[in-house]
């Protein structure tokens, strides 16, 4: 598309589609006008060839009830923890357009989670803060995929370095006086016996069904690990002994002593029953 001058008016030439269309600037003055409207028309023009359509916009909350939410209960098994992550994550990104929300915010998220207390007031540890930066990322990858933006933000905020720790073994000793601070509370010594016994994770434990369990061939099988595969785990006779006299109550081995559903956390009640080990009323 040209301008060009002619007897005191501005005109644009343009060809669409092999014709040759010449229209009058009216408003156009002086060249720089005349540039400027020529500008305007080919916007039109683009839009009515191509249909250009403005990508549509949607609240962070909304999409992860809606997407995110569903996609996590159908295919990971953290889906219990991944509700409760975005719950917290509504309450800075919740009213947030997706488009919004880019990495400096992403990095103010991350810094104020790792400055913040944990509900038993303690310091929150970077391992911790990482899980929940990988449910993000995760968040807005479907987004991208929807595309809805044009890139996941995620991806320029780099995660906190944790340290690989080191192996530690309860003695024999420290093993009888954890056992003597946990009188009172059986459920939690049968969940700790399982995990000495064992090395189960917490998730594996919480996780095993009694269809997990072959006390005859004295294996359990702990399916999907974290790893990604199945492994199968010894019964000694500790173990043995403690399984054979568990009610069955529920699906799960160690269920929810409210629910009888998956039991989500046993933290509190450990930390409980440390503190009242010498008190003479039950735990809540």
């Amino acid at each position: 598309m040209s301008v060009y001058k002619r007897r005191g008016r501005w005109f644009c030439d343009t060809t669409i589609d092999g014709r040759r269309v010449q229209q009058v600037l009216k408003k156009a003055r002086t060249r720089a006008q005349a540039i400027k409207a020529k500008t305007v028309i080919e916007n039109k023009l683009f839009e009515n060839r191509y249909k250009v359509e403005r990508r549509p916009e949607i609240r962070f909350d909304k999409f992860v009830k809606d997407h995110f939410l569903p996609y996590s209960k159908l295919h990971k098994r953290t889906y219990p923890d991944d509700v409760k992550v975005c719950d917290m994550f509504f309450e800075t990104f919740g009213r947030l357009m997706l488009s919004e929300i880019n990495p400096p915010l992403i990095e103010k998220f991350k810094q104020k989670r790792l400055e913040g207390k944990t509900m038993y007031k303690r310091q929150r540890n970077p391992a911790t803060v990482n899980p929940e930066l990988c449910v993000l990322s995760k968040i807005f990858s479907l987004a991208f995929d929807a595309e809805l933006i044009d890139s996941n933000p995620c991806r320029r905020v780099r995660k906190f370095r944790t340290g690989c720790g080191r192996t530690r073994y309860l003695t024999f000793d420290e093993e009888a006086k954890l056992f003597e601070k946990l009188q009172g509370q059986e459920w939690v010594q049968r969940i700790v016996t399982m995990a000495i016994n064992t090395g189960m994770r917490q998730g594996e434990i919480f996780n095993l069904t009694w269809f997990d369990l072959d006390l005859p061939r004295g294996v359990i099988h702990i399916r999907v690990s974290k790893n990604g595969k199945d492994r199968f785990v010894p019964i000694n006779q500790t173990l043995r002994a403690m399984l054979e006299g568990l009610p069955h109550t529920s699906e799960y081995v160690f269920p929810s002593p409210k629910t009888k559903g998956r039991l989500i956390d046993v933290k509190r009640r450990f930390d409980l029953a440390k503190r009242c080990r010498n008190q003479r009323f039950p735990l809540p």
